[in-house]
């Protein structure tokens, strides 16, 4: 995911903590009914940051289980943060990738 997070050289509060919510929708490209399709929370986590670059950077890890032909949206949120918007990216997964 692309953008600034967190301000550089800025202090990160302790307690900051980062959710990560990846819900999948659409409906399946084959499927025989491509009526409505409800969507899916794949994955709904909170966690520590790992550590922070000056320039504000940081990488968390995450394994997204039973993926599917659908394209699945994931938010990330800083909490404990003040100000701090959330980024949200699609995954456009396709069949047999």
């Amino acid at each position: 995911m692309s953008g600034d997070m967190l301000a550089k050289d800025a202090p990160i509060p302790d307690k900051a903590r980062i959710r990560l919510l990846a819900t999948e929708s659409g409906s399946m490209p084959f499927a025989a009914n491509r009526g409505k399709a409800s969507s899916r929370v794949m994955l709904d986590s909170t966690s520590g940051l790992g550590p922070v670059s000056a320039e504000g950077t940081t990488h968390v890890g995450f394994w997204l289980a039973g993926t599917g032909c659908r394209s699945i949206s994931l938010k990330a949120s800083l909490i404990g943060v003040r100000d701090a918007a959330a980024l949200t990216e699609v995954l456009p997964f396709a069949c047999y990738e």
